[in-house]
């Protein structure tokens, strides 16, 4: 029985994924050293976001020795309310050998995001989002689509205007959490424990294994 339950969890249960993929870089980049830069996403489904990853431009790899982040709720295609933030010192960092560019890693505290829901992503390379003080670090831009423009600000207060320029509208990253199990799939396995209660029940109804287990204890 216990198996089963196991079987059934592992199943039904939600597992880390992907949930916003903004990958396709197209050889242009922003300065997010010495200004602000935020993006938009969309996650694809309920999850808790986890991880981040982005493409950046520098002269050295190590050059992002620490990297900011915010995470914003969406008001009108503007930044609202600050979901979360925080500070990397030396995210894990590679080369992308596709691109020609370099990309970093790094995990974010957990956060629930919804899916369909507007998001802004602020990333800045610095030990805090107005630290202009390390070597410049350009965040990777992508192809234009269908998303929000990204914001910016020529200076260290809050992104808040529209980059508007083909080609530097939309910046690279890989957003992943851990899918939140939607309410049929939820309802789906307390019903399979059920289920496999009752047939544990009846067995023990038609035969005289429940008896037999009570005078062996």
């Amino acid at each position: 029985m216990k198996g089963l339950l196991l079987l059934a969890a592992t199943v039904l249960l939600a597992k880390a994924d992907v949930i916003a993929d903004q990958s396709a870089l197209n050889g242009n980049s922003f300065d997010i050293t010495d200004y602000r830069l935020a993006d938009d996403f969309t996650p694809s489904a309920a999850a808790y976001l986890g991880q981040v990853q982005f493409w950046y431009q520098a002269q050295q790899q190590t050059d992002l020795a620490s990297v900011a982040y915010a995470i914003y709720a969406d008001n009108g295609g503007a930044l609202g309310a600050m979901l979360d933030s925080g500070t990397v010192t030396g995210p894990a960092t590679g080369y992308d050998s596709a691109s020609g560019l370099f990309f970093a890693d790094f995990a974010v505290s957990p956060l629930l995001v919804s899916a369909g829901k507007t998001y802004w992503l602020e990333l800045h390379a610095g030990s805090s989002l107005t630290d202009a003080s390390g070597f410049t670090v350009s965040w990777a831009a992508t192809d234009d689509n269908a998303t929000g423009i990204a914001l910016q600000n020529l200076g260290l207060s809050a992104p808040d205007t529209a980059v508007g320029v083909s080609g530097f509208d939309e910046y690279s990253f890989v957003l992943s959490g851990t899918e939140v199990p939607e309410p049929r799939a939820a309802t789906l396995l307390a019903t399979g424990v059920l289920i496999v209660a009752a047939a544990k029940l009846f067995r023990c109804a038609q035969t005289s294994e429940c008896t037999i287990r009570r005078r062996n204890i």
